[in-house]
Order: structure tokens, then C-alpha cells, then sequence
């Protein structure tokens, strides 16, 4: 089975002979880039989610057998974000390639935290469920999450509360 690397959670995803996936990196505008891999697909996506203000993107397009995964981000000028938001994207990929058991392993492994999120996600809590392991790389870099609440949405500061409740339960 070959892998793909996804950098920032540290984790090799497996895959199929009939999957792809595109770390496309930072790029200008989330729009446009939405806007060319609709074209290459030959996909459509309603224009309030072109024009949805975000960070990073995920996008899954199925080409006859195969499904092919792409991420891209901008790049926010701070680490610590830039960091959080390649997280969150890989998070997706591996939520929807069904290996969101890696990262649980891993972050019990490394960290000593049990956040098994797999109820939240398969109850629609897809964005909630990146969030929280979003987190997960800065505090394994030593960057405190805190640092970048003030750029994030309510989303992220539920995200970090759940994670700093891990910790304590872990602690306790």
C-alpha cells in the first residue's frame, strides 16, 4: 500500500492504487484556487462556499475509479497560524480517508492525551473535530495555542477548551 505524507500531524496516510493526494501548499486566494480545481475536475461548488472567508481548503474529486484529495493554505505571515491551519486541513484528509485513528494514536502516544473524536466527526462535527487537532502540533512545537485565538472563529476557542479539558483529565 503506498503513503502520502502528511507533514505538519507527523503521519503517513495510506492509500490505494486509486487515491491521490495534493499538498498544493500556500497559495494568493482560497477562491481561485477553489475556482482552477473545479475547472480540472469539472466540478461544481455553490458561490457562498467560493466565497466563505478561510484560511486553508480541503477538496475531494472523484475521476472515474479514483479519488483524489487536495489541501492549500495562505500563508498568514505567523507560524504559529500558518502551523494550526495545515494541520486542519490534513486533519480533513485523514477524516475522510478514514485513518482519523492515526492521529488519536499518535497524540495518545506522544502526548499522553485520549481524544477520541470519532463520535463528534461521524455526527457532523467535521470543522470542530480539525479544529481540536489542529491544536495537537503547536503544542507538540511548544507554540501555545493561545497565541493565535485572537485570529481564529468560536470554533477554534471550543476547539482549545476541549483539548485543555483532555489535558486535565490526563493530569488528574
Amino acid at each position: 500500500m503506498k503513503t502520502s505524507n502528511l507533514e505538519i500531524l507527523g503521519i503517513d496516510l495510506p492509500q490505494s492504487e486509486n487515491e491521490e493526494f495534493y499538498d498544493d501548499g500556500f497559495v494568493e486566494s482560497i477562491r481561485d484556487y477553489k475556482i482552477r480545481l473545479l475547472r480540472d475536475y469539472h466540478s461544481y461548488q455553490p458561490e457562498e462556499e467560493l466565497n466563505r472567508d478561510v484560511f486553508g481548503t480541503h477538496g475531494m474529486f472523484w475521476v472515474g475509479s479514483k479519488i483524489i484529495r487536495h489541501i492549500a493554505y495562505l500563508d498568514q505571515k505567523d507560524n504559529a497560524r500558518n502551523i494550526n491551519t495545515r494541520a486542519h486541513e490534513e486533519t480533513h484528509v485523514l477524516a475522510e480517508s478514514g485513518y482519523l485513528d492515526l492521529l488519536t494514536n499518535k497524540i495518545l502516544r506522544d502526548v499522553g492525551i485520549s481524544l477520541d473524536l470519532s463520535l463528534m466527526f461521524r455526527f457532523g462535527q467535521k470543522e470542530l473535530v480539525s479544529e481540536i487537532r489542529g491544536i495537537y502540533p503547536l503544542k507538540r512545537l511548544g507554540i501555545n495555542p493561545r497565541s493565535i485565538e485572537k485570529f481564529r472563529d468560536e470554533t477554534f476557542r471550543v476547539a482549545l477548551e476541549i483539548y485543555e479539558e483532555a489535558i486535565q483529565k490526563t493530569q488528574a
